[in-house]
């Protein structure tokens, strides 16, 4: 069944981990008083472009995302900017999250992450989807959503991805 191949992979990248530069958090467990969230994300490529840097391919893309998601709190529109550093695209390459929001009917998020994208859906769980991605986005929330973070691991393609997830508590 695709959506365990999907969640299987979010919960290995759980454990271990997504270290990038620009990735704040590291994977980590909910605390036991957070909320379990899951879902699945529609995105679309509004905007791509590219460039060397220091002799290697970057590829920068703007996704629109659309998260519908077991809490409303965390249901809505995403946008993310990110940037892809091309290493080898016959096995897998890191991207970052370099600019995330999220806003909801509750209110507003803003975020960071990281996460590698396997050009030939090759790796374990892709089942042939390729691209395929792996990743791990962290939220704080704004306004009415301040002293919540949302914290999700994704997998799936650059148009649909399956999050699993939690929102906890701060302050």
């Amino acid at each position: 069944m695709r959506t365990v191949g999907v969640l299987a992979a979010a919960i290995l990248l759980a454990g271990c981990g997504a270290a990038d530069e620009g990735a704040s958090a590291a994977a980590s467990f909910p605390p036991d008083d957070a909320t379990m969230v899951s879902g699945t994300a529609a995105c679309e490529i509004t905007s791509t472009s590219s460039a060397r840097v220091d002799g290697v391919s970057e590829i920068y893309e703007h996704f629109t995302c659309t998260l519908d998601m077991s809490d409303p709190r965390v249901s809505g529109t995403e946008e993310l900017d990110i940037t892809t550093r091309v290493l080898d695209q016959d096995i897998a390459t890191p991207w970052v999250v370099t600019a995330a929001a999220l806003t909801t009917e509750a209110g507003s998020w803003t975020g960071e992450g990281a996460g590698v994208l396997d050009w030939s859906g090759s790796q374990p769980y892709a089942e042939g989807v390729e691209p395929f991605n792996y990743g791990e986005v962290h939220y704080t929330g704004a306004g009415d959503l301040a002293g919540l973070e949302f914290h999700y691991y994704a997998a799936g393609s650059d148009y649909g991805l399956a999050y699993v997830g939690w929102i906890e508590e701060t302050e």
